[in-house]
């Protein structure tokens, strides 16, 4: 059996508030995950892209194509992998906020160095974890 469904983004109008995410009557996707007006979730066939050769040419407007159910299907997300700062670098290492940042020849501190020295350190937890197994370990051998 070979089921077809055609593709859409669907829009609606929020009548009732969600905890704040959206105003009421803001206009929004229908198809989010209801935390962010900009975290649509489309459905497409890979093979409808458009490309010199395939021959399609899809213009903002026009009816989406069909999606058959033996095409190869994907999702879009709004999702980029983005570059840790290096505050964020230091609260995963376990260190305070700017602990690397200081001055160095009169200047602050670049960010490649912050990098660098977080990651020539070792995180905190770990290392007071394993100071105190040791010092467990060697209580318990006396």
């Amino acid at each position: 059996m070979d089921f077809e469904v055609e593709t859409f983004v669907a829009t609606a109008y929020r009548t009732t508030g969600n905890d704040g995410a959206y105003e009421t009557g803001d206009y929004v996707g229908a198809l989010t995950c209801n935390t962010d007006q900009a975290s649509h979730v489309i459905a497409f066939d890979t093979a409808q892209i458009t490309s010199k050769t395939n021959g399609s040419n899809p213009q903002p407007g026009d009816p989406c194509h069909t999606l058959h159910a033996a095409a190869t299907h994907h999702i879009v997300l709004p999702y980029a992998v983005r570059k840790l700062t290096p505050r964020e670098f230091e609260r995963l290492m376990g260190f305070e906020d700017d602990f690397t940042l200081v001055p160095y020849r009169g200047k602050p501190m670049s960010d490649s160095a912050r990098y660098k020295m977080c990651g020539n350190s070792m995180a905190e937890p770990v290392m007071g974890w394993i100071q105190d197994r040791v010092i467990r370990a060697m209580e318990l051998q006396r």
